[in-house]
């Protein structure tokens, strides 16, 4: 009735749930709000990250494995020297009462 698996066949992977994630240029990756340094000399640009039943995580690229860590905090970002200053737009001037604009219209109705 049933077969046997094939040998070939990791069923870990298989079952697992895989999410394409992009690396950062610091060489990060998030992932379901952690964050995650690649520990590889070679970084790729995309990397596979598989959630296996066993709750183990594990971040390969082409099917090849990459060791990495997970980071507590995100690392801060660097402080500008000077705070932006923002500036505030002007008030549009008010046209004059004489303005074209503001002349009162006469609407012309045509009755039948």
């Amino acid at each position: 009735m049933h077969r046997a698996r094939p040998a070939l066949i990791d069923l870990d992977r298989v079952l697992s749930i895989q999410t394409p994630r992009r690396i950062r240029n610091d060489g990060t990756v998030m992932h379901r709000c952690a964050l995650h340094e690649i520990l590889e000399p070679s970084r790729p640009k995309r990397v596979l990250i598989e959630e296996r039943l066993d709750g183990e995580l594990v971040i390969s690229d082409q099917g090849r494995r990459l060791k990495y860590q997970r980071l507590e905090a995100p690392r801060p970002r660097a402080a500008a020297s000077e705070p932006v200053r923002r500036t505030r737009t002007r008030a549009r001037p008010a046209q004059p009462l004489t303005h074209p604009w503001k002349t009162q219209r006469t609407v012309v109705s045509t009755t039948r």
